[in-house]
C-alpha cells in the first residue's frame, strides 16, 4: 500500500500522508488535520491508511468534507481471495521487508495477530451506501500483483480522472528502485495496547435483514426503524459486546472472563438472533446463542444495538430497553419474536481499541 502511494508521489508530485508516521495520542485526528495542511499546498492528497472499516472512511471523509465540500474522491481497493489467501500473502510480506516499517514488523511478536484483526474485522467498500457512497471513483488492484503491475494499473485509471501521464520506462524503474529503498524514518514503540472492550463485530448488512423483516410485515410497526434510516442512525460498526473494562472496574470478578477473552481473540464464532426490540429511541438485535459456549459474554442479555434516534440517545440504552422489556414488561416497548426465521450469523473475537 505504502510503496503505491509513494510512487504516485514521486511521479506525479501528489501530498502523501502516512498514517503509521503519526505518533502519540489522537493519531485519527491528527490524520486528519495532517492532509488537510497538506491540501494548502497541493491539488492531490493520498491519505496512506488501511481504511478498512467503514468508521475510518466515514470520520475521514466527513473531515475532510467539512473543509473541501467539493472534494473528489478516489479509492484505491485491493481485491479481495479468500481470507487464508490474503493472510498467508501478507504474512509473508511483513517477514520479507524485514524492520523497514514503523511498527508492523516480526519484532512485534503480535503481529500475525494484528494481521487477523485486520481481516475479521475488514468492510468492503460499498458504494450503494453512506459514507462510500461519497466515493467517485474506485480503483481495484489485485493483492497478489507486484508493485509495479499495481502501479500501471492506478495510473491507467487515473488518466482521465487526473490528467496524468504515464511514466517512461527510465522514470519508472527510477521511482521504482527508490520506492524499494524507502526506509520509514519513524520507528514506534511497540507496547501492549489495552482494548476498550471485546466483541463480535458484525460483517453482515443488518439493515436490510430489518428492512426485508418490515416488507413482509405491513402491520408491524417501522417508524422507528424508518426514522432511523432517513436520519442515518444505523449504526456502521455493528457488534455483539462481549465484556467492557468499565465492567471490570466496577466488578472486579469479571477479570477472569476478560482475560479469557484475551486469550480467545480471532476464535471463529457463531451468533443466533433471535428477537428484534425497540421503543421510540433505541432499536437492538438479541442474541439468543454464542457458539461454542466457551465465549464468555458478562450482559445479562446479549446484543446488537442497530441505532439510535439521536446522538444524545447513547447505544448503552440498549440494555435498559431489553431489562425494560424483559425484567419490567414495561409498556411502549415492542418486541418481535423472529423464531420463524431466527438469524445465524459467522464472526470472530476481537478487541475494540478506539471508539
Amino acid at each position: 500500500k505504502t510503496s503505491l502511494c509513494l510512487a504516485l508521489a514521486h511521479l506525479f508530485g501528489f501530498g502523501h500522508v502516512q498514517n503509521d508516521n503519526i505518533t502519540g495520542k489522537e493519531t485519527r485526528s491528527k490524520f486528519h488535520k495532517a492532509i488537510l495542511t497538506e491540501f494548502e499546498t497541493k491539488e492531490v492528497v493520498i491519505a496512506d491508511r488501511n481504511n478498512h472499516v467503514i468508521k475510518l472512511r466515514e470520520t475521514l471523509i466527513d473531515a475532510v468534507r467539512v473543509r473541501y465540500p467539493n472534494v473528489h474522491i478516489i479509492a484505491i481497493t485491493w481485491k479481495y481471495p479468500s481470507k487464508d489467501e490474503v493472510f498467508q500473502i501478507t504474512v509473508e510480506r511483513v517477514r520479507n521487508r524485514g524492520k523497514n516499517h514503523q511498527s508492523l514488523t516480526t519484532d512485534n511478536v503480535g503481529y500475525e495477530k494484528i494481521i487477523k484483526s485486520f481481516l475479521n474485522t475488514f468492510q468492503p467498500i460499498n458504494t450503494d451506501k453512506r459514507p462510500d457512497n461519497l466515493v467517485e471513483d474506485v480503483i481495484e488492484v489485485e493483492i497478489t500483483s507486484d508493485i509495479k503491475t499495481s502501479l500501471l494499473t492506478v495510473i491507467d485509471k487515473l488518466k482521465p480522472l487526473l490528467d496524468v501521464k504515464k511514466p517512461g520506462d527510465d522514470e519508472l524503474e527510477n521511482v521504482l528502485e527508490a520506492v524499494t529503498s524507502y526506509k520509514p524514518s519513524i520507528k514506534k514503540a511497540i507496547k501492549k495496547a489495552k482494548p476498550f472492550y471485546y466483541a463480535i463485530p458484525i460483517r453482515d448488512d443488518l439493515e436490510d435483514v430489518i428492512r426485508e423483516y418490515f416488507s413482509t410485515h405491513p402491520n408491524a410497526d417501522s417508524k422507528l426503524f424508518n426514522d432511523l434510516v432517513k436520519s442515518d442512525r444505523i449504526f456502521k460498526n455493528l457488534h455483539v459486546t462481549l465484556c467492557h473494562r468499565e465492567d471490570v472496574k466496577a466488578n472486579q470478578s469479571l477479570r477472569t472472563q476478560w482475560n479469557r477473552l484475551n486469550n480467545l481473540v480471532n476464535t471463529e464464532v457463531q451468533i443466533t438472533l433471535d428477537k428484534l426490540v425497540f421503543d421510540s429511541e433505541v432499536m437492538a438485535l438479541t442474541v439468543k446463542d454464542i457458539s461454542p459456549n466457551s465465549i464468555p459474554c458478562v450482559n445479562k442479555y446479549p446484543h446488537i444495538t442497530v441505532g439510535t434516534i439521536s446522538p444524545e440517545v447513547k447505544p448503552f440504552k440498549a440494555l435498559k430497553l431489553l431489562e425494560k422489556a424483559f425484567d419490567m414488561r414495561s409498556e411502549g416497548v415492542t418486541v418481535i419474536d423472529l423464531q420463524d426465521r431466527p438469524l445465524t450469523l459467522e464472526g470472530h473475537v476481537q478487541g475494540v481499541y478506539n471508539v
